[in-house]
């Protein structure tokens, strides 16, 4: 990611001082880059109050007898003032107790319960009661993403909540498998996404979220800089569907 940024740094630098001055480059330089980092600073602190870390307690039973207990923790993102929060299912799927923490709550945890899955697209809709308002983040259109546009990535890798990456939109229209499931249509990124990610949003330099973290491309199982994630308009006709255990809609 650095080397990057500072190759563009330096195209930048180069372009300037063939049209000006050396004066001139460094200011048009220090331009370029203060409106980058206002535009990440903005986006952070707009997504702050609707990213959750979410962590689901699960049992394994060993044939023979005996059992494990271990926790998922994953990612959520606030879709719903009500208490709405999607993630992905693979996070919570058999979890018997299933807790978020809010960022601006510090180290404070709220019981979640499942309202609506979906294995096969692997989101699923938390809800949960919790005793401060709930702010929605904002979907945007993944139909408008390009290839090369920025994005930022916020989760909980490795259970270290809260978390902001920088990348790109390194691929569009992936298909993959993914623990036997077919995966269509993702959005492919190399901003950083391991373990913990899943379910957290991937946002646009305007603060939209453009995908759902779900998945990285990793034989050693360490980041290598390939992750995928689900467009954010199939999670939204997920989000919006209306199951009879959620009473009326949730719109993203």
């Amino acid at each position: 990611m650095a080397l990057r940024l500072f190759g563009c740094v330096l195209l930048l630098v180069c372009l300037a001082r063939l049209s000006g001055s050396p004066g001139e480059a460094f200011a048009q330089d220090q331009g370029v880059l203060g409106n980058l980092q206002a535009d990440l600073n903005r986006v952070v602190a707009r997504i702050k109050p609707s990213v959750v870390c979410v962590k689901a307690q699960k049992r394994q039973v060993f044939q023979g007898g005996g059992e494990m207990w271990f926790e998922s923790i994953g990612s959520g993102i606030v879709v719903d003032g009500r208490g709405y929060i999607l993630t992905n299912s693979h996070v919570v799927k058999g979890g018997e107790k299933i807790m978020v923490g809010f960022w601006t709550q510090g180290k404070s945890e709220f019981a979640a319960a499942v309202v609506d899955e979906d294995p096969a697209a692997d989101l699923a809709l938390l809800r949960v009661d919790a005793p401060l308002p709930l702010i929605p983040a904002v979907f945007g259109n993944s139909g408008d993403l390009r290839l090369g546009d920025y994005i930022v990535s916020v989760g909980s890798p490795y259970g270290f909540e809260h978390s902001a990456t920088f990348g790109v939109v390194s691929g569009l229209h992936r298909d993959l498998m993914i623990g036997g499931a077919a995966f269509t249509d993702m959005i492919q990124t190399d901003a950083t996404i391991n373990q913990g990610n899943s379910g957290g949003p991937l946002l646009t330099l305007s603060g939209e979220v453009a995908g759902v973290s779900v998945a990285i491309y990793s034989p050693d199982k360490a980041y290598t800089g390939v992750g995928f994630a689900i467009p954010a308009d199939r999670a939204r006709q997920f989000v919006s569907r209306p199951p009879a255990s959620r009473p009326g809609r949730c719109w993203v």
